[in-house]
């Protein structure tokens, strides 16, 4: 049997929905590798942002991320769908990005929601968005069962960060390491008691691991299989639960 992550709902306190108090915005440096810094403004996700998101969104998974490159969906429908999940990203509130001052271009995201929160309930867009990906929630939520009593998951305990990237030309630059760590800065504000995240490549656990992450569980991508098919043979590598307690 597989080690299971029992969540310990303690003092966390419900987040709502709409009215949130946003973070000030901060101007960041991130200096890596050989190329030149660039400033970075890291900020809530808001109403106004949620177009040039969408578009990094829609550029990094269909482009890069292992699970929806596999399911290949046409970049015109995955950004239609990106909109109005961005859209409901900035209405929750828990969701940060990065953008470059110079450009306006976004150029990184970690897009959250409370693990308690069941979005199907929250917009008909969202159940037509996963119908696209069934084998991409199916071992999400085959990893999630296995490693989490999600039955014991209350309301403003576990903040999870479902999705997380950098367009390409900005990688190297630690906008990753710093979208997470101030993530994990509003999650201790807001009175989480842990933050969890699946990572879909070895790149994105390591950069949750060097932040405090601690990995739960694994499956190999060619070991899956749904309703008696293995959609991701081929796919190397697997897909990762982390978990860090505040």
């Amino acid at each position: 049997m597989p080690e299971r992550y029992v969540m310990t709902p303690a003092t966390a306190r419900p987040f709502p929905e709409s009215g949130v108090a946003r973070e000030p915005t901060e101007i960041l440096t991130n200096v890596s590798g050989n190329r030149a810094s660039i400033p970075v403004t890291c900020a809530h996700l808001t109403g106004s942002t949620t177009d040039v998101t969408a578009r990094a969104y829609t550029d990094v998974f269909v482009n890069d991320e292992p699970t929806t490159y596999w399911h290949h969906i046409h970049p015109d429908m995955f950004l239609s769908f990106a909109r109005h999940y961005c859209q409901l990203c900035a209405d929750l509130g828990q969701s940060i990005i990065a953008t470059d001052p110079c450009t306006g271009d976004c150029t990184g995201f970690v897009l959250c929601w409370d693990l308690a929160t069941d979005f199907s309930r929250l917009s008909e867009d969202m159940t037509s968005f996963t119908a696209c990906f069934p084998d991409t929630v199916a071992i999400i939520d085959a990893l999630e069962s296995a490693y989490l009593e999600r039955d014991h998951i209350v309301p403003g305990d576990t903040l999870h960060i479902f999705q997380m990237g950098v367009r390409r030309e900005y990688r190297n630059q630690g906008i990753a390491t710093t979208l997470i760590h101030h993530i994990l800065k509003y999650a201790k504000t807001r009175g989480f008691s842990h933050v969890v995240a699946e990572c879909t490549g070895p790149v994105s656990r390591h950069t949750f691991e060097r932040c405090g992450f601690v990995k739960r569980g694994h499956i190999p991508y060619d070991q899956f299989r749904h309703n008696d098919r293995a959609f991701f043979t081929g796919l190397p590598g697997g897909i990762s639960l982390v978990v860090l307690a505040l």
